[in-house]
C-alpha cells in the first residue's frame, strides 16, 4: 500500500511526498518481512525542457530472520531533459 501527495509550491517547483507500507511472507523459508517507507521529493524546472531533482528516501524493514531486518537511506540528485 502506497500513498502519495504531489503539490506545486510555485509555479517552476513540485514537491511530493509518499509514505508506504509492505509485507512479504516466503513461505518455503518461513521467513515475513514487514517494510515501512517514506519518501520525499522536489521538481525544478529551471528551463524550457529541463528540470532538477532532489529525493530523499527512508525504509525500514523488519524479518523474522535477524540477518534480513534493516533500515535504508538513499538520497538522489537528477537532472530530467524532456524532448
Amino acid at each position: 500500500v502506497v500513498l502519495g501527495l504531489e503539490q506545486t509550491l510555485r509555479y517552476n517547483l513540485t514537491g511530493t511526498l509518499r509514505g508506504g507500507y509492505e509485507w512479504a511472507a516466503y513461505r518455503s523459508i518461513g521467513r515475513e518481512d514487514e517494510t515501512a517507507s517514506v519518501d520525499a521529493g522536489l521538481r525544478y524546472h529551471f528551463a524550457r525542457a529541463w528540470d532538477g531533482t532532489l529525493t530523499y528516501a527512508f525504509n525500514s524493514t523488519s524479518s523474522t530472520f535477524s540477518q534480513s531486518t534493516f533500515d535504508r537511506h538513499v538520497t538522489s540528485l537528477g537532472v530530467i531533459y524532456q524532448f
